[in-house]
């Protein structure tokens, strides 16, 4: 009997020590994350329409603590320019004198950002198996397509120049993920590159 005793009190103290060390984050862990972004650094002011950044990563343990993965974004931005030009005669509808015509120049840009990155997670000083808080920066590459339009019908019109955002980037961020189950969960992640904040759904594996 005294033995059973010590048995269930041994079984007792490590089942309690296990539970007061688990971690919500593991060497082999597998992160995906699909979030939002609040806040855009590489678009400017001034765009009549903008997509939030909307991304995904992933992320993969290779220790207890540390993690490295990828990052796949997309945003876009429209500026639209208006103005009035003066058709000669002989260009777009004007008469035999000429005429002046109010116009909109629209600039659309397309960002297709992707990137390396890399964490370290504090889960081994956080007693909880659903909390994961960590560090991480990124590096890669913002790709742009860009388009120009105009209902100006003057000939002779001619469009600003496109700047290109094409290019380097990088990003330093502080992330907290928070699971229901499992399996399941939400993120936030703070930091300055992309967005200044990324919210979102996540999935462990």
């Amino acid at each position: 009997m005294k033995k059973s005793i010590q048995a269930v009190i041994i079984l007792l103290v490590v089942g309690f020590i296990s539970n007061s060390y688990a971690q919500s984050f593991a060497k082999q862990q597998i992160d995906i994350n699909f979030g939002v972004g609040i806040g855009n650094t590489f678009i400017k002011s001034g765009a009549s329409k903008v997509l939030p950044v909307i991304s995904t990563s992933f992320d993969y343990g290779i220790t207890d603590a540390i993690s490295i993965g990828a990052y796949l974004g997309y945003s876009n931005a429209t500026y639209n320019f208006n103005g009035r030009n003066f058709c000669p005669s002989g260009n777009g509808n004007g008469n035999a004198f000429g005429n002046y015509f109010d116009y909109t120049d629209t600039y659309t840009y397309k960002f297709s950002i992707v990137g390396l990155r890399g964490a370290y997670h504090f889960a081994k000083f956080i007693n909880s198996d659903k909390t994961d808080v960590y560090l991480g920066a990124m590096a890669g590459a913002n790709l742009v397509q860009s388009t120009y339009s105009t209902n100006d019908p003057c000939a002779e019109h001619i469009a600003l120049p496109i700047q290109k955002y094409n290019g380097f980037i990088y990003s330093g961020y502080a992330g907290v993920r928070y699971r229901f189950t499992e399996n399941i969960g939400i993120f936030a992640e703070l930091g300055y590159g992309i967005s200044y904040a990324t919210l979102g759904i996540n999935f462990k594996f």
